[in-house]
């Protein structure tokens, strides 16, 4: 199951998202902004071919520079007696300088070596730049939080439970069915009745319908691209935003125009284009068949698989793809051997991506897939794809922010892995776990908070199976990216990072809800006022009080 608050997926018997804080199912009574998304956390991979790492190779030099400088000595012993034939008045010392210089040579360009691999580039998650929630006060009006910063609502918006299009980037967003645009630190009415609102992959455009005309709004302006003839079936929008689509049907016939930030153009006939690429170079479509419209020819298209089933992830620039057909998992990007999407594997694939991400990569030539139970490394070589196994028959799992380490739960322990060795050895770090879904960790797994049976809240840094205790009958709990751990206990909110024992935070005594929002903003309920804090130690009072 996924969590209903940030999308994380959980184990099905999870209580707690271990990204967000959440309580799910049942529990999920003080998850009052529930429609409020987290957005996420950006993380980078340095990755080596055969999983050696730059710090693997500079340990591997270090040791070979202490074993040759020890052989040295033994060396220059011998030699020394062959090269006084040759060069008379030589000495040991002279020639064990010269090794040792040799040796400082060999090392310093091993070490080289080693960055330049290390750096290597490889794959990245995005996270969305700005976290934005909504919230009411106590007139009943709406309340825009930018970042853990409360906007003004100059309009005097009523707040509703309708969901809201945000478009962090573009300052703009789209709530109960009205443009809003914030400037500074106000919000205020663009237009009224806008409908069929999408949002660009980068968050920094918003493409939407008002009264049969088309805009799009990027840059904080709106541009009229199009009026619609027929009757609006769908838009799509490219990651940047520079790129959208309006899908039409006409007298029965379905016809899409191409807007490139002016006004749209005619740009296929008989055909629904649901996605379509920053430079609009590709589109691809899929009503009966995956298909693909390759440079803007829309006469050209060509069928990729008759069996589609979903999409399971689009690259940045929307040209890349996998998706599900009824035989498993496949790949495609135009220019593939023979323009043939490649199978991954007979069974359904799932990307991972760290906790909070967007999981677009630029590419999909190495990436980490939920399969059967097990998480597997995918390696793109020559025509096909090759995989092993990280770990298997596991219970649910986290991701690194840099790919490197998994985080995962199994048979009542958690463990971490590195992800790009096949030989690499999991470490046991919490064992008498209370519950597969009962753990939380930073960005990077070097801050681990997990349940244990006894149901205390025990910390771990993921490298040994050595925790220590923070507390005890611990009620709800959130960590964020950099490894804040902010719980409830008797209702009073402590504070903590690390192994330390947690310290109350002053005068949040009468805590009944305590959330987290893109991975970084604190937000508490504090008698019947809510609190907001961007480092889960000093709080901020609001205007949003509860009855």
């Amino acid at each position: 199951m996924f969590c209903p608050n940030c999308g994380e997926q959980l184990s099905d018997d999870a209580q707690f998202c271990g990204a967000c804080g959440a309580k799910i199912g049942e529990n999920a009574e003080n998850s009052e902004n529930a429609e409020n998304v987290a957005v996420n956390q950006e993380g980078t991979q340095n990755e080596v071919e055969n999983g050696i790492t730059a710090a693997d190779i500079a340990n591997k030099a270090k040791a070979v520079g202490e074993e040759a400088l020890n052989k040295a000595n033994a060396v220059a012993d011998s030699a020394t007696a062959a090269v006084k034939k040759v060069i008379p008045g030589v000495n040991k010392k002279i020639l064990l300088i010269a090794c040792a210089a040799l040796v400082v040579v060999i090392v310093v360009l091993i070490i080289i070596i080693a960055n330049i691999a290390g750096n290597k580039p490889s794959f990245s998650f995005d996270r969305v730049p700005h976290a934005l929630y909504t919230a009411e006060n106590d007139d009943g009006e709406l309340v825009i939080f930018l970042d853990g910063k409360e906007l003004k609502n100059s309009d005097g918006v009523s707040y509703s439970s309708s969901s809201a299009s945000f478009a962090y980037n573009g300052n703009a967003f789209v709530y109960g069915g009205d443009l809003y645009k914030i400037d500074g630190d106000k919000f205020s009415l663009v237009k009224e009745d806008v409908k069929g609102t999408v949002i660009s992959a980068n968050k920094n455009a918003l493409a939407y319908s008002c009264d049969d005309e088309i805009f799009i709004y990027k840059d904080g302006k709106e541009t009229n691209i199009h009026s619609v003839e027929g009757t609006l079936v769908r838009l799509a929008i490219s990651p940047n935003g520079n790129s959208v689509v309006i899908n039409e049907r006409e007298d029965g016939d379905y016809i899409s125009y191409l807007s490139k930030g002016s006004k749209a153009k005619k740009f296929s006939d008989d055909t629904v284009i649901r996605v379509i690429s920053d430079d609009a170079s590709i589109a691809y479509s899929y009503d009966d068949a995956l298909r693909v419209i390759k440079n803007e020819k829309a006469d050209d298209s060509e069928k990729i698989d008759s069996n589609f089933g979903e999409i399971v992830a689009m690259s940045k620039d929307n040209k890349k793809l996998i998706y599900m057909n009824y035989n498993g998992t496949y790949y495609y990007a135009p220019g593939l051997k023979d323009d043939e999407p490649v199978r991954i594997s007979r069974n359904s694939v799932a990307l991972i991506s760290p906790a909070g991400t967007d999981g677009r990569l630029d590419d999909f030539n190495s990436f980490l897939g939920y399969e059967g139970y097990s998480v597997k490394k995918y390696t793109f070589k020559g025509d096909e794809f090759e995989s092993y196994t990280v770990a298997s028959n596991i219970s649910s799992y986290r991701l690194s922010s840099d790919a490197n380490k998994l985080l995962y739960s199994k048979g009542g322990s958690l463990y971490v892995i590195d992800t790009r060795s096949e030989n690499a050895e999991p470490t046991e770090v919490v064992e008498d776990l209370y519950a597969s879904g009962y753990y939380y960790a930073n960005a990077d797994l070097t801050k681990i908070y997990a349940f244990n049976d006894d149901r205390d809240l025990i910390f771990s840094d993921g490298k040994s199976n050595k925790t220590s205790k923070i507390d005890s009958d611990v009620e709800n709990l959130v960590v964020s990216a950099d490894g804040v751990c902010c719980y409830v206990k008797n209702d009073t909110l402590y504070t903590t990072s690390g192994g330390s024992k947690g310290s109350k935070v002053d005068k949040m005594n009468d805590v009944t809800s305590l959330g987290l929002n893109n991975y970084s903003i604190f937000y508490v309920e504090n008698d019947g006022t809510l609190y907001v804090s961007t480092n889960g130690k000093n709080f901020t009072k609001t205007s949003v009080v509860s009855e």
